[in-house]
């Protein structure tokens, strides 16, 4: 595992916290009028015109860095941004209500590991991606594969439909099981085909939970009295979805997961080649890759929680130790799938959007998960569905131990999952 040990010295504190910032949090070197950096701790401002009139949003002293950990830990981030820009300059010591977040702890009682039950102890919390259990959902989120026959083909004499939401849900319910009988304690975010984190269906929560949602965001100024009217009179389910619901349950997926106050977390996704538009034929290409929290855009700090992130990605361990957890689980899914790491060039996006990790198929990534959630976290993309191998044996089903029809492919990658988190943990 990487280490992570901050300077001993403030003198040093400076250049070792700017140095983090250049390498794993500013892809494009563009976000500089939204802190400063002085000997005492990081000054954070609201925006650029912010930093130029001299307006602190707020400060953290560096030797503040365990007890940041702390605060995300016992707080949800809406709660710990308040508690940050309330406390101002001050030292966490001197606020009340910062104190009590701080200095929480986690009192359960751990059992004792053993070599049957190798996880005793340990909570893992599991996000399947996505929610769609079915092709008609799984077109709102446009997470489908929906390939025609084609009797001119050796690999495609039938339809190959799949559906990802499902092909992660079913991966994630494989590997609880697992990790259960190992003796963790596992929570998942949600745990039924077409099931949202909200604990009912996209079209449910529309009816119950829409319009209150919308209100909530107008009134604070996230939508626009354009982008309001139309979602509450006109948007379908679609709309709906990509406008309003999808950013509003992944934060729902990171609050459940910081309340269960995990260990560790592993979030499941399959992947796609992306320049095969439509997906409606195979591709050669096929890679896995993993993604830890980091590499901020230049438009990525206008919103006072993301702000918050940016400074316990900086000032906490998590970054490091997800991106160790990455480089361990890439590993076994490399050596256990028989597929190669993404290099990158192997995607717009990994040279667009990500900084690259220790390990060739790791990389950082800004994506609402990897920054909301608090600790260690693995954000895996195995393999791509459209590959022309890979679709054919996600459609082969079998019986598992329950007798539940899951693809043979879907266990392999269950078994990497586990496999890499048990590498990582008992290697030694």
């Amino acid at each position: 595992m990487l280490n992570f040990a901050a300077p001993a010295q403030k003198l040093d504190s400076m250049a070792y916290y700017k140095d983090r910032i250049s390498k794993y949090l500013d892809k494009e070197k563009a976000l500089d009028g939204y802190y400063a950096l002085d000997k005492q701790g990081i000054i954070i401002y609201a925006s650029p015109e912010k930093k130029a009139q001299g307006e602190m949003e707020y400060k953290v002293f560096w030797e503040e860095a365990a007890q940041l950990s702390n605060l995300f830990r016992n707080r949800s981030i809406y709660e710990a941004t308040q508690l940050l820009i309330r406390k101002k300059d001050n030292h966490f010591s001197e606020d009340k209500g910062m104190q009590e977040a701080v200095t929480a702890n986690d009192i359960r009682t751990k059992p004792l590991p053993g070599p049957e039950k190798p996880f005793a102890g340990m909570r893992i919390a599991i996000d399947p991606g996505h929610i769609a259990g079915d092709m008609e959902t799984g077109k709102i989120e446009k997470k489908y594969i929906d390939m025609p026959a084609d009797p001119a083909s050796v690999t495609r004499k039938k339809p190959i439909q799949l559906v990802e939401g499902q092909l992660n849900l079913e991966t994630a319910l494989l590997l609880k099981e697992k990790l259960q009988r190992a003796g963790a304690e596992v929570m998942l975010t949600r745990g039924k085909p077409n099931e949202t984190a909200f604990g009912i269906t996209l079209e449910e929560w529309i009816k119950c939970c829409s319009r209150k949602a919308a209100d909530s965001l107008f009134k604070i100024k996230e939508l626009d009295e354009k982008e309001y009217n139309f979602l509450i009179s006109k948007a379908g389910k679609k709309e709906m979805f990509r406008n309003l619901f999808r950013d509003i349950e992944l934060a729902e997926r990171a609050r459940k997961i910081n309340n269960f106050r995990p260990d560790v977390t592993v979030i499941i996704h399959y992947n796609v080649d992306e320049s095969n538009t439509g997906w409606k034929k195979q591709t050669e290409k096929n890679f896995v890759m993993t993604f830890a929290p980091g590499s901020f855009m230049k438009d990525e700090l206008e919103k006072p929680e993301d702000r918050a992130c940016f400074v316990k990605l900086l000032l906490a361990p998590d970054l490091e130790n997800s991106m160790s957890l990455c480089s361990t689980m890439t590993a076994s899914f490399q050596q256990d799938l028989k597929v190669p790491a993404a290099g990158e060039t192997d995607a717009a996006y990994l040279s667009a959007n990500c900084i690259a990790g220790t390990a060739k198929g790791v990389y950082l990534r800004n994506l609402s998960l990897t920054r909301q959630v608090n600790g260690t976290l693995v954000y895996g993309e195995t393999l791509y569905q459209d590959n022309v191998k890979e679709s054919i044996r996600l459609m082969e089903r079998s019986s598992t131990d329950g007798n539940v029809q899951v693809p043979v492919r879907v266990q392999e990658v269950a078994e990497a999952y586990y496999k890499g988190l048990l590498k990582h943990y008992f290697a030694n």
